[in-house]
Formats: C-alpha cells, structure tokens, sequence
C-alpha cells in the first residue's frame, strides 16, 4: 500500500531574508520565497512569515489541513 504524501512549511530565518519553502515527504520542494528581514521587529516577521506561508500553500493548491508540520531554523 503507497503511504500518503505529507506536506511540510520550513523557514529559515536569518538576518538579512527569512527563506520559506513548501515541500513534500519524498523531500520535493514544491515552491519557495525569500523575505526581506533587515532591521524589522518581530510582529511584521511573523505576520510576513504568516503570508508568505499562505501564498505557497494557495499556489500549490493546498489547505492548511494537508500541512502535516511547521520547521522554523532561527539562530
């Protein structure tokens, strides 16, 4: 029996552009984005996180539902 595809969003936030990407169990990455993060304050990273996360599930044709896990690498 094949096992069910999971979908995965990751961040990786750094200090000059936060990368997000939308990828999939066999390690497909289906869709990425870069954020602009230089001087910012941690309310406008989250809600640009929130977005940019949103948008990929959105051009992938995807519901939050179907996200199995949220990654975040912050130093």
């Amino acid at each position: 029996m094949k096992e069910e595809t999971k979908f995965y969003l990751g961040y990786d936030i750094g200090g000059t552009k936060i990368a997000a990407c939308l990828g999939k169990s066999d390690g497909t990455i289906i869709a990425s984005e870069r954020i602009p993060n230089f001087e910012r304050n941690p309310r406008e990273v989250m809600n640009d996180m929130v977005s940019c996360g949103k948008k990929l599930m959105a051009d992938a044709k995807l519901s939050p539902q179907k996200i199995s896990a949220i990654g975040i690498g912050a130093p």
